[in-house]
């Protein structure tokens, strides 16, 4: 007999979870959520509420106190948690842009287009980026603009193209610059010694900006590789480097370097959602993220 998943209705997902031990006072508006959210993605916060020992037997079964309030709670809070982190790591991604496209620029300052020269990067980012330029110059009217006012140039110069970059390109770009003397003033900009320490912290702070950006779980958050780097410039403690508190700890630090403001700003505002007095039924799950 096949075990092959079938898909269910609204009305057979909530009886599954009333069956499973949760309480729906509200069952019309708890299936509005499951249509609007999905119940697979609603699982990821309800798994929080399920008994371990159930769970290591391949079953599902809450734990006696859970209700649909509780799991909407945490799934609300994750949402505007990935919110807040999304506008401050745009600062730090909008920093590390500008500060490469400043620093390269000026080194080759009668090359605009230095970019997709290869004496100054690899032909790894090149290829990628002649095959990609054709959209951006499609999607953005800057670009657009450009060329129809300079229609000899076969770019646009770097300080306006590489606005147009994702996180992962100019990650990809950095990587791929020749000159090493420019990527130690680029990570010396964030009071770093250690190339591979930024290469770890950049690298991390992508994935969390492709979390956010996909609406994928954040409050609970580990790293399958840690950051890397000495624990004290974080001022991590054991095991942080792995997790969701260990992630802040590295956004505050940029954040620190680029302006100390935005480091005490993001704080309080994240104490703030933590304390919002709508969460309390979840704060064994999120009191821990502010510090």
């Amino acid at each position: 007999m096949s075990d092959r998943k079938t898909a269910t209705t609204i009305d057979e997902q909530l009886t599954r979870l009333q069956d499973r031990g949760m309480t729906i006072t509200d069952i019309e508006h708890a299936g509005k959520v499951l249509l609007s959210v999905g119940y697979y993605r609603m699982g990821f916060y309800w798994y929080r509420f399920e008994i371990p020992e159930y769970r290591k037997r391949g079953e599902h079964r809450f734990r006696r106190d859970t209700t649909w309030e509780k799991v909407e709670a945490l799934y609300d809070f994750d949402d505007r948690f990935r919110n807040l982190l999304s506008f401050y790591l745009q600062t730090i991604e909008t920093d590390i842009r500008t500060h490469i496209t400043y620093i390269v620029s000026n080194h080759y300052k009668t090359d605009p287009i230095w970019f997709v020269n290869p004496a100054c990067v690899g032909e790894a980012f090149i290829d990628e980026f002649r095959a990609g330029y054709p959209k951006i110059k499609r999607n953005n009217d800057v670009i657009r603009k450009h060329h129809r006012k300079h229609p000899e140039d076969t770019y646009a110069p770097a300080w306006k193209t590489l606005e147009f970059l994702t996180f992962g390109e100019v990650q990809h770009l950095y990587l791929n610059i020749l000159d090493e003397p420019l990527h130690q003033q680029v990570y010396a900009r964030y009071s770093i010694a250690d190339e591979d320490v930024f290469k770890s912290y950049i690298d991390i702070l992508r994935i969390i900006r492709n979390v956010c950006a996909h609406s994928h779980i954040l409050y609970d958050k580990r790293l399958y590789d840690g950051i890397v780097g000495r624990r004290e410039l974080l001022g991590l403690e054991a095991g942080e480097e792995f997790s969701i508190v260990g992630i802040l700890k590295l956004i505050y630090y940029m954040l620190r370097q680029i302006d100390p403001n935005k480091e005490t700003e993001m704080r309080n505002s994240l104490r703030s959602l933590v304390n919002q007095v709508e969460y309390d039924s979840v704060r064994f799950a999120i009191s821990r993220l502010a510090f």
